[in-house]
């Protein structure tokens, strides 16, 4: 990949390999001879190197400074050049009012980058999704609840048609950079020191597809995590987003946890599996995952 980095960037150096542990992408942060950092990311799936080539031309320019930009895509190595941004993702830092609300202004921005789009297949696509992992997770879910989900995912159908927008579709803390707390307390850096990566599974889904990661963790321990984005959000959630917010969580949670045991993320597995609990409890009760 050094080479293709060289072949856009002219000569550069390699300052740090941030390639991801279970081997989704090789990802390289370079500098160049003019002092600018660069990051090269080449994929090993074919469709999300696509999702997030597509996400960067099409979407991610509406977040401006909170994002990286695109300089080049090589489609026959599924490799992006990216400028780099700075900053860490910081799991605790993300989950804080303040952090939250910028997530939530930043996630609007990304949503308004296309027109939405009336949806009716929404609930045949998300009980594809389920079809596709319920298999793979059915020795690590209960029968029982993977049925009860399935139901409630059919019923989706019964909701008013929703629109679908641009979506990121790994909205959490891990793929928000945060500048450092001494440079958040001085003169604001670029982006409010807040910015968003990993485009890869970003798709069109209905806005509140963005919101399950956070839904199903960490806004269930402390609702003023959730009140904080929806304020930064800019938009409250009706009775059928929390709905769909429940049932889409469900799902998502079914794959993470077929997710976490194929590629050997115990940690993921684990807690997918209890969040999957939680979700089935707040389904009998007919209680969403956000107050």
């Amino acid at each position: 990949m050094l080479e293709l980095l060289r072949g856009v960037l002219g000569r550069c150096v390699v300052e740090a390999d941030r390639s991801w542990s279970h081997g989704g992408a090789r990802v390289l942060l370079v500098r160049d001879a003019r002092g600018g950092r660069w990051v090269g990311k080449r994929h090993r799936d074919r469709d999300r190197y696509l999702a997030e080539r597509d996400a960067y031309r099409r979407w991610v320019p509406a977040l401006g400074d909170r994002a990286p930009r695109l300089r080049a895509a090589d489609d026959d190595t599924g490799t992006l050049v990216l400028s780099a941004v700075a900053g860490r993702p910081d799991w605790p830092r993300g989950l804080t009012p303040t952090v939250q609300r910028q997530a939530g202004a930043a996630l609007r921005r990304l949503h308004e980058a296309a027109e939405p789009e009336p949806w009716p297949d929404f609930a045949a696509v998300w009980l594809a999704e389920f079809d596709r992992w319920a298999p793979v997770a059915a020795g690590l879910l209960p029968a029982p609840e993977l049925a009860a989900v399935r139901a409630a995912v059919i019923g989706l159908g019964e909701l008013p048609v929703p629109h679908r927008v641009p979506c990121h579709g790994d909205y959490t803390p891990r793929n928000w950079l945060l500048a450092p707390v001494d440079a958040v307390a001085g003169p604001a850096p670029a982006g409010d020191g807040f910015a968003v990566i990993d485009f890869e599974w970003s798709r069109r889904d209905v806005w509140v597809c963005d919101l399950v990661r956070l839904a199903a963790g960490p806004w269930c321990d402390d609702p003023g995590l959730a009140a904080a984005f929806l304020a930064g959000y800019g938009s409250a959630l009706d009775a059928a987003d929390r709905a769909r917010l429940l049932r889409c969580a469900a799902v998502r949670t079914v794959f993470l946890a077929a997710w976490g045991r194929r590629h050997g993320e115990v940690a993921l597995e684990r807690g997918a599996r209890e969040q999957f609990a939680r979700l089935s409890r707040a389904l009998r009760r007919g209680t969403g995952p956000v107050p």
